[in-house]
């Protein structure tokens, strides 16, 4: 082989090493990548958990002292 086929040759193989090495980072940074957007999706309906939770203690707080001004007033009429 002459020192061009040689040189081709060389430059054929660090080619496929790079292309190699970057396939086996993109297949990382894909998993890393899926990984975060799982993380994400928990994370969301983990907010969104908490303010469903948040929302129904209000209204529930709410109901209880419509409850007790209606009691109050009962209570009222009742001693009349």
């Amino acid at each position: 082989m002459s020192n061009i086929d040689e040189d081709r040759q060389k430059t054929r193989d660090e080619r496929m090493t790079a292309d190699a090495e970057r396939d086996r980072r993109m297949e990382k940074m894909e998993t890393v990548l899926n990984q975060h957007r799982e993380n994400a999706e928990i994370h969301f309906n983990l907010r969104l958990q908490a303010e469903v939770d948040r929302r129904q203690g209000d209204r529930f707080k709410r109901v209880e002292d419509r409850l007790e001004h209606i009691e109050g007033k009962l209570d009222e009429l009742l001693k009349k």
